[in-house]
């Protein structure tokens, strides 16, 4: 992706001096010396940027990498760049700015970040790595109560683990915020995973011929 590119509208259509000046301070060193990484234009501002530059780009190249990877079966390789990715988010998207218009992206690259996990999740699960998933999973849950597909993963980590005990007690708690916050009871298929912990089904052995 070429310089310029990047165009990442943060201030009010009308913003001051004082944010073009506050922007250029904390870009000052991201672009080669004689040029500038952030120049006014048409009212806003234009972040010109290598996509390895910017973490939002790079998190998707990590992502895209991943898929492919993912795709030919190299999942140990999709596994790692998922969680590099990953290690490039740090706290909530846009936090401290105070802005409407960009709570609907904010939400959209949230959605991202739950995507990758989800995936991360997945690859781990298909190469047996269930306890791994099982330690770090629940805090994402804990995080997105909400989120069936982070859910029912959870339950199958769990449950894969040998904690079948905890696997059970995250879809009673799934039921619970669901039926209070949304009214409705778990999906289908949660309440058909929660069957098949409970008769410990065969169906569920992972391919380290453990339970999952």
């Amino acid at each position: 992706m070429p310089r310029g590119t990047a165009c990442l509208p943060l201030l009010p259509a009308r913003p001051s001096r004082r944010w073009y000046g506050v922007l250029r301070k904390a870009f000052r060193g991201v672009s080669p010396p004689g040029t500038e990484s952030i120049i006014s234009v048409n009212g806003g501002y234009l972040l010109r940027a290598e996509p390895d530059e910017v973490d939002l780009l790079h998190t998707r190249e990590l992502a895209a990498r991943a898929h492919r990877q993912r795709d030919q079966g190299a999942l140990l390789d999709a596994a790692a760049n998922f969680q590099s990715a990953l290690a490039l988010w740090r706290g909530q998207p846009f936090e401290g700015i105070q802005s409407a218009a960009l709570e609907a992206e904010a939400h959209q690259l949230q959605m991202e970040r739950v995507a990758i996990l989800v995936d991360k999740a997945g690859a781990e699960l298909t190469v047996g790595r269930s306890g791994e998933t099982a330690a770090w999973l629940p805090a994402c849950v804990a995080d997105d109560p909400l989120n069936e597909d982070l859910r029912f993963l959870e339950m199958l980590a769990l449950y894969r683990a040998g904690r079948r005990s905890d696997a059970l007690r995250s879809y009673r708690d799934a039921h619970q915020v669901m039926t209070k916050e949304l009214g409705l009871e778990p999906a289908q298929r949660l309440q058909e995973l929660h069957q098949r912990i409970l008769t410990n089904d065969p169906v569920l052995d992972g391919p380290d011929g453990r339970p999952c």
